[in-house]
């Protein structure tokens, strides 16, 4: 199976570890299905941790979201879309 994840549910996960979004990332560590990622979807979720009202949540720095986006980056299948 292929998932995308919604960006709300990356960022309900790294507000919480308990609930469904951090279920969801515990099945894909345990591969349960494969992630896909773009680089637009990247950027996307890497802009909505860095969002003032998440980030007082969170609390991460600037390098920790770096790292979590570099995990998708390395752990996820990059899709690629073929422009003509």
């Amino acid at each position: 199976m292929r998932v995308v994840i919604d960006t709300n549910v990356v960022i309900s996960r790294y507000l919480s570890s308990q609930g469904a979004p951090a279920q969801i990332f515990t099945n894909w560590q345990k591969k349960k299905f494969d992630l896909l990622v773009s680089e637009p979807i990247l950027e996307e979720y890497e802009r909505a941790l860095k969002y003032p009202h998440v980030r007082a949540r969170h609390q991460m720095s600037d390098a920790e979201i770096a790292e979590i986006i570099e995990e998708f980056t390395d752990l996820a299948k990059m899709v690629h879309q073929d422009l003509p």
